[in-house]
């Protein structure tokens, strides 16, 4: 019996309940949190896990945008010095002609030419005189003349002597209506005043080619922008038209401030770019034009992968925690009897979080423990094969000792370390990786282990290298071009000082090379252009330079030549670089088989050595291609040595060839006539057409001389016609005063043979000027004749249906074969002086005149003697038959008005007689 009341009772009861009430909550939500708390952490570690999978997805997201940019900065770097060397090729041939005298339009439009056919890029090439008018390029030839002395960059380049190149806004052309870009220089007189500018168009549609070549993704944009923030092109094309227009200077303000720190490169991140987009950014000012080079890649494109491992991630957390309701107490169980596997398990989840990349771990002494699939795919070797070896074991030679030595002290001093390394695969290749490092450490602070992801790079370093390549290489052959060679030649000179050493330089051009592409075409040509380099790699060691400079011009400099400085070495230079000419010659002439044609072309090659013929490249290059132009007048097929007096040769030969353009509209040129005489008649039956040309300062010019240089340069045609026209309007003349069945000669070089309209044009000349064709005799000496004797049998049988005389000038001088010759509709042989004028003194002479008539007499030809000067010559051709003499013993060359008064004089003394 209780000895206290009810109420009593329930408030003592009351009171013991409520601690153990409490005890009880306590305990179930102990439990609770128990139960939940591997759930809350492993939900903590999934979202660390997930947040550091999307900074390396951000991370790798700015290296390939820096390595985009930095390849677009080296391919639009490479295209603007082209254009600059272009541009400053132009400006020293524009500079020389006026040190010369005068602009030669038609020299400069050629040379502009020649430079647009390199360059793809180009949209033309425009020369402006000092007040802006164009006066020289592609499309200037309308009227009223355009005008650039509106445009920022004439006003630049007249203003501002020390411009340089000079790039402008984007424009829209007056020329072609198109928008470009255009790059600028000034060119100036001879006294240092501004003459004018040239102008190179680039059109924006080039850039955007260059543009395109990149891959950012569906929703990336490659951007050119000037200096300040306007638009110069974009790839692709901004959903927002207002983000296209050329000028537009709306760019994101990240980007802005980023560019405006005054850093040359830099990468930001923009929330909201022009189009909208969310952008990793990366930028790069140009070295060498005010542009910057934009790359940005859409984070909705490079966190595809990472947004993939948070759904993964989402619906193996669901699985887990369905299992864990059933399993939990059998995985507590398991966790803590294998505390080392779930360690390891752990482990594996953090290193497998970002298969996108290769991921190795190591110990503290770099022995491999684990290597994830993308690593394992990247090294070629299987995980067994991987693991429990060091990382020694994928090393290259192609990183240095000292880089790795620079790596491991970095990350002994801050822990982490990233950069670029080769690695090398199980199959021996070798590959370049951006490689990131960390090194996770104890409570002791020692080494547990080092975590290195990387990114194969080998792409990325591949377009690099292709980029270098050719902007450093010709495309047709492969083999260096100028601008590399002027490096290379740089170099062996500066080691030919320190070792006291000599470089010979060999300037080599190919002979009547112009025939093949005029015959073939181009693309004949171009396959023998590159067995030519073929041969010359072949020919020299790997220290030696082979390089094209363009067209079919090659040079190849033989490096590390004992200097001349003892009696001993005194001839080695020149016998070296005469060895290696007389190889040149040999393996270059040898016949080239291109699509199914026989070719055949022979070497001039001219010799220059540093440090005797010139101490920088540009003179050695120089004075070697005077050298070249000598062996082509002294008969092309051979090798000469620079000397001074080529050097003056050379000289002359640049001045006769600039004067010798204009020269018929200058009235420089004119004719002169050598009477032809019938043996039997003693009558003038005919007369030669000789050319003469009077310089202003060099006085009258050997035909031998500038004949040569008009079949180079192209000019032989014009001239070829010109004295056709002028021979024929005098006999024309002639005929009608008092000598009507007078004919005049006319000589005929191969490039007149070649051209397809000149039968017409020869019938045209005779029809204009009331001739038949028995008034003119075309000559052609007996080596144009069988240089190609089928196509010339069919051009003179064109010309003898019209009744034009046909005779071989200069026979038995060159190596033709009789039956080609008898082929030929030919009407007479000249006989060449060289077998005349010793005819009574030397057997020989005597035996090849008479031989020579017999033949042409039976081939039913005439004959016409040349060089006749004394009565016992031309005494001793008549007793052999000749047909007709021509010679210093009738008359020398005469001019028109002396040549008349001979006629008049020679046919009263016939009559007389």
């Amino acid at each position: 019996m209780s000895f206290l009341p009810s109420a009593a009772r329930h408030q003592a009861s009351t009171a013991t309940a409520t601690p153990a009430l409490r005890l009880r909550v306590w305990l179930r939500l102990l439990l609770c949190v128990y139960a939940v708390l591997p759930v809350l952490v492993v939900c903590a570690l999934g979202a660390l896990a997930l947040n550091s999978s999307r900074q390396q997805y951000e991370e790798r997201a700015r290296l390939l945008t820096q390595n985009l940019a930095a390849a677009l900065d080296r391919s639009v770097a490479a295209n603007v010095e082209k254009i600059d060397l272009a541009l400053s090729s132009i400006v020293d041939h524009l500079e020389n002609q006026l040190a010369r005298g005068a602009l030669d339009a038609d020299a400069a439009n050629a040379h502009i030419h020649s430079q647009i056919s390199r360059r793809s890029e180009l949209e033309g090439l425009r020369v402006a005189d000092v007040h802006g008018t164009a006066i020289v390029g592609p499309g200037i030839d309308r009227k009223p003349p355009v005008s650039f002395a509106d445009r920022e960059w004439f006003a630049v380049q007249r203003d501002k002597p020390d411009a340089g190149l000079h790039m402008s806004q984007p424009i829209m052309s007056k020329i072609t209506g198109n928008w470009i870009i255009s790059f600028s220089r000034r060119y100036c007189a001879p006294d240092g005043r501004f003459a004018g500018a040239v102008s190179a168009a680039v059109p924006l549609g080039y850039l955007k080619n260059e543009l395109m070549t990149l891959d950012v993704g569906p929703h990336g944009t490659v951007v050119l922008r000037d200096a300040n923030f306007r638009l110069v092109v974009r790839h692709p094309q901004a959903l927002m038209a207002s983000a296209n227009v050329v000028g537009n200077q709306t760019v994101s303000a990240e980007l802005r401030q980023g560019v405006l720190q005054g850093e040359p490169r830099g990468t930001v991140h923009s929330r909201r770019t022009a189009d909208g987009v969310e952008r990793t950014l990366s930028f790069r000012r140009l070295q060498v034009a005010p542009l910057l080079v934009i790359v940005g890649l859409a984070s909705d494109d490079y966190l595809t992968g990472w947004r993939d491992e948070v759904r993964n991630a989402v619906f193996v957390g669901l699985g887990l925690l369905l299992l864990y309701g059933s399993g939990l107490a059998f995985l507590l169980h398991v966790v803590a009897q294998n505390k080392q596997a779930r360690q390891r398990i752990e482990l594996l989840a953090q290193a497998f979080e970002h298969s996108g990349e290769g991921i190795v771990i190591t110990d503290g002494h770099t022995r491999i423990v684990e290597a994830n699939p993308a690593y394992v795919e990247q090294s070629g070797y299987a995980p067994a094969e991987l693991v429990g070896h060091k990382l020694a074991l994928l090393a290259s030679p192609r990183s240095t000792p000292a880089e790795r030595s620079t790596l491991w002290r970095t990350l002994r001093d801050t822990g982490r370390w990233r950069g670029e390394l080769w690695d090398r695969a199980k199959d021996g290749s070798d590959h370049p990786k951006w490689v990131s490092i960390s090194v996770v450490r104890g409570d002791g602070d020692e080494v547990l282990h080092y975590v290195a992801s990387s990114v194969d790079i080998s792409e990325v370093k591949a377009a690099e290298d292709k980029i270098l390549h050719l902007a450093h290489h010709d495309t047709l052959t492969q083999l260096p071009n100028r601008v590399f060679l002027i490096g290379r030649l740089q170099q062996a000179m500066a080691d030919a000082r320190r070792e006291g050493t000599e470089v010979a330089m060999l300037f080599i051009d190919m002979d009547r090379f112009k025939n093949i592409n005029d015959t073939l075409g181009h693309h004949v040509g171009d396959g023998l252009l590159v067995q030519v380099g073929q041969r010359l790699r072949g020919l020299v060691r790997e220290s030696d330079i082979v390089a094209r400079l363009g067209g079919d011009e090659f040079v190849l400099v033989l490096t590390g030549i004992a200097q001349s400085s003892t009696l001993h070495s005194a001839q080695d230079t020149p016998r070296v670089a005469a060895a290696m000419a007389a190889r040149v010659l040999a393996a270059l002439g040898e016949p080239y088989f291109v699509d199914g044609h026989e070719l055949h072309s022979t070497p001039s090659i001219g010799i220059g050595a540093f440090p005797h013929d010139g101490t920088d490249p540009d003179t050695l290059m120089k004075n070697a291609d005077a050298a070249m132009y000598h062996a082509k007048s002294a008969g092309r097929n051979n090798f000469q040595f620079f000397t001074a007096a080529m050097n003056q040769a050379s000289a002359e030969r640049l001045q006769l060839e600039v004067g010798l353009r204009g020269a018929i509209e200058r009235g420089e040129l004119f004719l002169h006539y050598q009477p032809q005489v019938d043996v039997a008649s003693s009558q003038v039956v005919g007369l030669e057409a000789l050319l003469r040309w009077r310089h202003p300062e060099l006085g009258l010019v050997p035909p031998l001389k500038f004949i040569t240089i008009a079949e180079d340069t192209g000019q032989i045609e014009a001239i070829g016609a010109w004295v056709l026209e002028q021979a024929l309007a005098q006999v024309a003349r002639w005929r009608a005063a008092h000598w009507p069945t007078l004919r005049v000669a006319v000589n005929l070089s191969a490039q007149q043979l070649r051209t397809d309209g000149f039968v017409p044009l020869v019938a045209q000349a005779l029809q204009r000027h009331g001739l038949s064709g028995q008034a003119l005799e075309l000559e052609i000496t007996e080596s144009v004749a069988m240089r190609d004797p089928v196509r010339t049998g069919e051009m003179l049988r064109g010309l003898r249906s019209h009744g034009v005389a046909l005779a071989i000038d200069d026979f038995g001088t060159g190596h033709s074969s009789l039956a080609y010759l008898k082929q030929l509709p030919l009407s007479c042989l000249k006989l060449d002086r060289s077998f005349v004028m010793d005819i009574e003194h030397d057997a020989n002479d005597a035996a090849i005149c008479t031989a020579t008539i017999q033949m042409a007499h039976s081939l039913g030809l005439g004959v016409v003697a040349e060089g006749v000067e004394t009565a016992v010559q031309l005494e001793f051709l008549r007793r052999l038959g000749c047909d007709t003499v021509q010679g210093y013993f009738f008359s020398k060359p005469l001019s028109v008005d002396d040549c008349t008064a001979f006629l008049l004089e020679y046919a009263m003394e016939a009559v007389a007689a």
